[in-house]
């Protein structure tokens, strides 16, 4: 958890991490969110952090979309089936 917390930039700004750190935490889930919360906290209008939500909401999407297909190919490896209705 401390780690995840550390590369989305909670503690020290992204701009601040070594480069291979910055990329790393550009594509983790809390990332733009925690950015979009630190501007609005500093006075930013919330029309003005809509591409940071966006972001956070496509990685989001992502990490779902990666959940889904990789329990759909783990179920059919294994062999379970599919509950019925």
């Amino acid at each position: 958890m401390y780690i995840l917390l550390l590369f989305c930039g909670v503690n020290v700004p992204l701009d601040l991490l070594p480069g291979w750190m910055e990329a790393i935490g550009r594509g983790l889930p809390l990332t733009h969110g925690i950015e979009a919360a630190r501007e609005v906290v500093g006075g930013a209008s919330l029309a003005s952090v809509r591409d940071l939500v966006l972001k956070e909401l496509a990685v989001g999407a992502a990490y779902g979309a990666g959940g889904y297909a990789l329990f759909r190919f783990l179920r059919r490896k294994v062999g379970v089936a599919a509950p019925s209705k």
